[in-house]
């Protein structure tokens, strides 16, 4: 009777040990963004503590290993069935897209893959699993707006969020929104002609390569005060029409809410401010700032100055030294939201 209970405890060890395994529970991830991470969800079984080991390998088409692109591990793996976990591989800025990737010794290009494996603790190999597919890695996303218009949402996007090394595209038809809490970074961007982008006071949006298409800045006044604004963007006129569309005051004579500072002439009347007049299409100067106020009359207590344009290259307000005073009204002159009280501390 003793040996068959003794046999039965070391089938059942045995089976237990053969059980040790370790497998990926993610979605299938063949896209990942160069310059952000990805989540590499795990289930695993061991019967004492071990080691496990994630990463993101370049690989040539049979297997061969060529280098490592990303890494995580988890040490000690503690004993357990069915235990899970997550780990997050950043990808870094530098690794080539998967279309630029050289050919192996084979002549072949290489590619990318998902390894996990599963150790003793003498790092001993136990099991390993490598998805079916090879992912891409990328530097190019598009808007999709699977969800809604928020750019800050990664399931709006066929990879991933951008960042300041991603090519972004927004292709037809489709309306894209940048809030007051986001502060989005592309290298290019290229917004279709049919689309719109929208970025919201607060906002921002900084590109350090080429961007193509309108985009539009909204900047949110909640009473009729005068504020001293500067366009975000190039292009933008006003005329009778924008007047209308952004609620501006009206003055007295033909005088209209929409002022620029002149530190060499004096007006008699308005002083240092020279007032638009309506009737004719003036256009915002890049760099330059403008008195702004809401007409009161209809009730118009809050609302959004909108500028619609192209993306800045650069900028030179032109500074002067006038006959009256040598005090110049400039402003930020690209869409990348800037605290004036923080700065000027800074300052």
């Amino acid at each position: 009777m003793l040996k068959k209970i003794s046999l039965f405890i070391c089938i059942a060890f045995t089976a237990f040990v053969n059980a040790q395994s370790i497998a990926f529970t993610s979605a299938t991830l063949t896209k990942g963004l160069i310059g952000n991470t990805i989540q590499v969800d795990y289930q695993y079984t061991i019967g004492t503590d071990g080691y496990i080991y994630c990463a993101i390998e370049n690989r040539q088409q049979d297997g061969t290993f060529v280098s490592t692109v990303a890494s995580a591990d988890l040490n000690p793996a503690i004993s357990g069935t069915d235990l899970t976990g997550s780990f997050f591989l950043n990808i870094p800025t530098t690794t080539l897209p998967y279309y630029s990737l050289p050919n192996g010794t084979d002549g072949v290009k290489t590619i990318y893959k998902i390894a996990i494996e599963l150790k003793d603790s003498n790092f001993e190999y136990i099991d390993g699993d490598f998805p079916g597919d090879w992912i891409q890695l990328t530097n190019d996303t598009s808007f999709t707006g699977n969800t809604d218009s928020d750019w800050s949402k990664k399931d709006n996007w066929d990879v991933d969020v951008p960042n300041a090394t991603t090519n972004v595209t927004i292709p037809a038809s489709k309306n894209v929104e940048i809030y007051g809490s986001t502060g989005a970074s592309v290298n290019t961007l290229s917004v279709d002609g049919t689309s719109t982008l929208t970025i919201f006071g607060g906002g921002s949006l900084l590109a350090t390569d080429a961007v193509t298409g309108d985009i539009t800045y909204k900047v949110y006044v909640n009473d009729t005060n005068w504020h001293l604004v500067s366009s975000p963007i190039v292009g933008q006129q006003y005329d009778d029409d924008w007047v209308t569309n952004n609620n501006i005051a009206s003055g007295s004579s033909s005088n209209k809410g929409i002022s620029t500072y002149n530190n060499a002439v004096s007006d008699a009347t308005t002083g240092q401010w020279s007032y638009y007049q309506g009737g004719t299409t003036e256009t915002f100067d890049t760099g330059t700032g403008y008195a702004l106020i809401k007409d009161a009359n209809p009730g118009i207590s809050s609302g959004n100055f909108s500028f619609t344009g192209t993306m800045p290259t650069g900028v030179s307000p032109t500074i002067t030294q006038g006959a009256s005073n040598n005090w110049n009204l400039i402003g930020n002159s690209f869409p990348s939201y800037m605290d004036a009280v923080s700065y000027t501390h800074l300052r």
